[in-house]
Parts: structure tokens; sequence; C-alpha cells
């Protein structure tokens, strides 16, 4: 266990569910760069959100452990949690966190040595015992809020139970050497999709207990899953530099494929990220290899760049847009090298 303290030796600061300013007032900062001072050495490598908190993010690192901010940016604060090992190590990189839906206070953080939870927003974290996930990629809420699915680069996903603060063993995903992009769709129940990068993509109703292969017209390795937000069965997969879509109304043909191309515009460079504008679901963000991030205004089928110079030659890796708060959209980037990232906030115009 251990306190989140400012990183200048002040007192220990509590990420609660207050802003630190009246929500209806927020606070002005300048838009484009919001990096932490400590992204010289270092790089994020995702975002997220808790809920009821506003103005807090929430940032996981390549060499700096966890980073938080209570005001949009404005101050940040680090936390190593416990899993500190070397100032050049990257097995405990935080790959991912989420907070409850339910209890917003209880979180977890998932990274490349293993996994911890923290019941009071942040403020300290305790290593699971065994079983729990190590050399994980990313974690998501059930859409009930009850549990979480964390995936990970061994073929696996894990379940969570937010009630009693414990993963189920690891549910194998065949054919699958890493379990990347995890995301539920919009039917009911919920339908989850699971990118692999032996096998294409997975779907399961039950989380996990019955998995079907669901990869017809896609390359073997699928790096991103993207279930719209509103239309079921409709799911964006990304792998490399190619977008693909389902089209609920084709699904049913044996022979036909299950995804089609699509992502006019987009460059032919990687693609690391895609997200869904919160309040506008046609409008889609992507984030690229070294071509910083593009943008659709049709739900994914034709791209254009969004132009920043401070973007140029940026390789983004997360891109966030905090639905409480749906203002901007958050970047996380480095130009070519993990050990030189930073955060980025870009405001979002809408018609």
């Amino acid at each position: 266990m251990c306190a989140v303290c400012v990183a200048a030796g002040a007192q220990a600061v509590t990420p609660g569910l207050s802003s630190a300013q009246d929500p209806s007032s927020p606070i002005q900062i300048p838009w484009g760069d919001i990096s932490p001072p400590w992204f010289q050495n270092s790089c994020p490598i995702q975002i997220a959100f808790q809920p009821g908190a506003r103005e807090s993010i929430f940032v996981g690192s390549t060499f700096d452990g966890l980073l938080f901010s209570l005001n949009s940016g404005k101050d940040w604060h680090r936390e190593y949690i416990d899993f500190y090992i070397d100032e050049y190590m990257a097995s405990w990189w935080v790959r991912d966190v989420l907070f409850g839906d339910l209890n917003p206070l209880d979180g977890i953080a998932v990274t490349m040595a293993g996994s911890y939870w923290t019941d009071n927003g942040g403020a300290s974290w305790y290593r699971f015992d065994w079983p729990s996930p190590s050399m994980s990629h990313m974690a998501i809420n059930t859409p009930d809020g009850s549990k979480a699915v964390v995936s990970d680069y061994t073929g696996n996903i894990w379940i969570y139970h937010w009630d009693t603060r414990s993963f189920d063993m690891p549910i194998p995903v065949p054919s699958a050497a890493s379990c990347l992009g995890i995301s539920f769709d919009q039917s009911a129940p919920p339908m989850l999709y699971i990118g692999t990068t032996n096998a294409g993509v997975y779907r399961t109703l039950d989380l996990g207990q019955t998995l079907q292969s669901f990869g017809g017209g896609l390359p073997a390795t699928v790096l991103i899953v993207v279930a719209d937000p509103v239309v079921p069965g409709l799911v964006k997969a990304a792998a490399g530099p190619n977008l693909y879509t389902t089209n609920p109304a084709k699904m049913g043909g044996r022979k036909a494929p299950l995804w089609f191309p699509t992502g006019a515009g987009l460059p032919g460079t990687d693609i690391m990220c895609v997200v869904h504008d919160p309040i506008d679901p046609d409008r889609m963000f992507a984030g690229l290899v070294d071509l910083g991030i593009y943008i659709s205004t049709d739900r994914g089928a034709n791209w254009e760049e969004l132009i920043l110079d401070w973007m140029i030659h940026k390789t983004i890796v997360d891109l966030a847009i905090n639905p409480e708060n749906p203002g901007f959209l958050l970047a996380a980037g480095h130009s070519g090298s993990p050990t030189a990232g930073g955060l980025y906030k870009i405001p979002i115009h809408r018609n």
C-alpha cells in the first residue's frame, strides 16, 4: 500500500468525486499540450476517467506509473503504486485504469507486472493476490456495471467482480496469442467482441463461457474492436492500417463475409485507437502511427486529417472523451519513442 503524494513533496492528495471548481464553471486552461512535467522521459499509454469526477483525468504511463489530475490537466500528481521496480524497467507499465460504474471510488489498475485495486478513488492501491492478470492490455465495465472484463497479452480474458474485488480464473480464447481490443455492443443481451492477434475476432454473449469465432473477412491480427454506442451489431475493427465494419443486415449469410472494408481517406499507416463522440456517434476519431489524428463524421465510412501543428509526426496511442465533460478530446502520443510522449487536449467543434 502507498499513498498518492504531490511530486514536490506536499501533502497527500485524494482524487475524490468533487470537482476542484463548480461543474458549471469549468477550469479554463489553454488547449494543446497539457502534459505532466514527468513526460520528458516517459510516455502516456492510456487515458481514463472516474464517473462523477468531471475534471479528473487518470493517465497510465510507460516509466512514470499512474498520473492524475483533479482539475482537467492544470496540476498533476504521480503515483508509482507499489509495483515500482526501477526507473528504466518497462515491466510495470500501467496498461489501463478503470473505475466502477456503481461505486466510482472502486478502481483497478492493470499493468505489465500485475493488477491493483483501490477503494478510495486512487488515494491508495493494493496488489491482488493470485490469480489476477499480468501482461494486461485493457479493461472495460460490463453494461450492468457489476463486473469488468480485462484482456491480456497471453490470449486470455479475465472477469473481475466489483462487489467481491476478485477475478475469476482466466478464460483462454482459442488460437489467440494475445487478446487486445474488447467492446460490448448494444444488443440485448449485450455481445462482447474480443480482438486477437492470431484469430481475428471472437464474440460471446456469456462473458467467455461460450466463444464464437467471428473473423470472416478479417486478417488474422486485430488490434482494436469498437462497438457502435447506439446500433446493435454494428462494430468497427482495426487491423494494421485497415478499418473494417460489420453489416448487421448481411450477417446471416453463412458464406458471406462478416466484415467489410471501410475507412476511405485513411492514409495507410497503422491505426492505434478509435473512439466515438458520446454526443454525436456519427463523429469518430482515430489515432495513427506517425500521422496524428483523423476524424470521421459519418460513423467511420470516410475520414480526413485533423490538422494541428503540434501533431505533425505524432504517433497517437490512445484517445478519450469524458462523457461527463465532452467538450474536448484527449490524445496520448509520442514522436517515435515511448520515452518522449505527451498528453494533448483538443476542443471538439460540433455543429
